[in-house]
């Protein structure tokens, strides 16, 4: 008996948004109140809600569930589910090493952002203090 999605995240450890249904990017709109806000300013910490909108492939930054900054990859289209600001966008995105797990984040949670040296910069630091605290 195949086991169901939900069953599969459960054994690895992955926790599924609740709730989450396929969209229509070509009819989708952003329902953020800070919409305007967000296209026209950077976040000044990552962990700060920011909207963006990925591509398949796009190389990003996550925040696990543990806290750890992560680099990995959009590896699909995104569905649409609650956030903590409103409706928004959730995106597959792949990463870690040996296994490679595949979890859904949203911008709009403040645990996903594109990987461009604006937010690496800001990354960087975190990364840094967790090398640090292994020590």
């Amino acid at each position: 008996m195949p086991l169901s999605s939900a069953r599969k995240a459960s054994i690895m450890g992955v926790a599924l948004p609740n709730k989450l249904s396929p969209v229509d990017l070509t009819t989708y709109k952003d329902e953020s109140p800070y919409e305007d806000f967000y296209r026209t300013n950077l976040p000044d910490d990552p962990d700060e809600p920011w909207l963006y909108r990925f591509e398949i492939g796009d190389a990003v930054w996550i925040r696990t569930a543990g806290g750890a900054w992560r680099e990995g990859q959009v590896s699909g289209p995104p569905k649409v589910g609650p956030t903590r600001e409103s409706q928004g966008l959730y995106y597959p995105v792949t990463f870690g090493t040996k296994p490679r797990l595949r979890k859904y984040f949203a911008s709009l949670n403040g645990e996903l952002k594109p990987h461009t040296p604006q937010i690496t910069e800001l990354i960087i630091p975190l990364l840094e203090s967790e090398d640090s605290d292994e020590l």
